[in-house]
């Protein structure tokens, strides 16, 4: 699950970005 975690936090960018367009 570690792994994942930092994957997830290299992911919130992208998903504010994506929460700004909509």
């Amino acid at each position: 699950d570690a792994d994942f975690s930092w994957e997830r936090t290299d992911l919130a960018p992208v998903l504010r970005e994506a929460a700004k367009i909509n």
